[in-house]
């Protein structure tokens, strides 16, 4: 929401209770108004006549059938074509007796809250348990005395990306070597969703900064969601590929330190603690080489390295499984709300009697 300080004479009035259309409305864009204001011309205000409770129509216009019917005026309406005020005139809507209305709707009022309250429980579930083993993790660093050590030991080989006027996204091909840049790194995951690709003749030229599989990949930059230094290792079957400027390629020296330890440490709240002290930046922080090989992490021996980072991955597999769990209740539980609307405002279900056995 925001404030009109120009062109106000322009824009469309609307009042508590109308309904607002976007031109491009799909599966949901069709919304009530809570509040007096206006919006702009490229949408459509509706009013309900006397007789049709805009609390009730509230709901059939959230309903599989009206969804269904106005997909059914207009082609391709996934990728954006107009849905027209006479389109919506021609669809035929259920209109029972003004007292049913208010029965409908207050009937969805609750049970709809009652289940989008349990839906939200569970979402916070889900995050909590995504947290698990990142907590497990610090815990146990914690609760074990351990030597520290600057990060300069843990590795045999760093190098930061180029910068400046190297290359730049104009540069990017379909084919080519890999650029991995930020949004590839994440916290002891390598996102590859998403990765750039360069001409090879432009890669050979910045041999320091070509990656193998089994390296560490870290970040220098950050933000309050995604610290500076987190870390994840490049994988197999990437190909050719490079770091960016602000992602920093290491070999970990492995008669000191296992790669997925390192990896699962700095992108830890252990990690983030310690890196903290080490960036610069008032809104994005950020660790340069200097300051990151000067950052003082945690220094197990091997094996006890070994053994936090299965204990980080059993507890991570644990977690996947529960979260599969509440994926997979939350996406009935969205289905059984969609039905539940969809019965009601088409007289399916009798809301009189109605026992939905939705918990408080």
């Amino acid at each position: 929401m925001v404030l009109n300080l120009s062109g106000a004479d322009k824009m469309k009035h609307v009042e508590p209770g109308d309904f607002i259309a976007h031109l491009r409305s799909f599966q949901g864009g069709l919304e009530t108004s809570q509040i007096h204001g206006k919006v702009s011309t490229a949408y459509t205000v509706m009013r309900a006549l006397d007789g049709a409770q805009s609390h009730y129509f509230r709901w059939v216009f959230k309903s599989r059938a009206f969804i269904g019917e106005l997909a059914s005026t207009t082609q391709q309406l996934r990728d954006g074509q107009t849905v027209r005020f006479e389109d919506i005139c021609s669809l035929r809507l259920p209109l029972p007796p003004e007292p049913e209305q208010r029965r409908i709707a207050d009937f969805l009022d609750d049970r709809v809250a009652r289940i989008d309250n349990i839906i939200a429980a569970r979402q916070r579930q889900a995050a909590l348990a995504s947290t698990m083993p990142w907590r497990k993790f610090d815990e146990a660093i914690k609760e074990t005395d351990l030597p520290q050590a600057p990060f300069r030991r843990f590795i045999r080989f760093i190098s930061d990306g180029p910068f400046g006027s190297a290359f730049s996204s104009a540069d990017y091909t379909d084919n080519g070597a890999a650029v991995i840049r930020l949004g590839n790194i994440g916290f002891a995951k390598f996102h590859g969703e998403d990765v750039a690709r360069i001409p090879s003749h432009i890669y050979s030229q910045f041999p320091r900064c070509q990656v193998q599989p089994g390296e560490l990949l870290i970040a220098s930059l950050g933000d309050e969601n995604n610290h500076a230094g987190r870390a994840c290792i490049a994988p197999t079957g990437l190909g050719p590929a490079m770091v960016k400027g602000k992602c920093y390629r290491a070999i970990t020296n492995s008669n000191i330190a296992t790669a997925e330890f390192v990896q699962i440490c700095l992108s830890s709240g252990t990690g983030r603690a310690a890196l903290a002290k080490a960036g610069t930046g008032a809104t994005r922080n950020m660790v340069n080489l200097d300051r990151l090989q000067s950052t003082r992490l945690p220094l197990p021996p091997l094996e006890q390295q070994r053994d936090f980072a299965e204990n980080f991955r059993e507890h991570e597999r644990d977690t996947g499984r529960l979260t599969q769990s509440l994926t997979r209740f939350i996406k009935l539980l969205t289905e059984y709300k969609q039905s539940l609307i969809t019965a009601a405002v088409t007289g399916q279900l009798d809301v009189t009697t109605a026992s939905t056995r939705i918990p408080e």
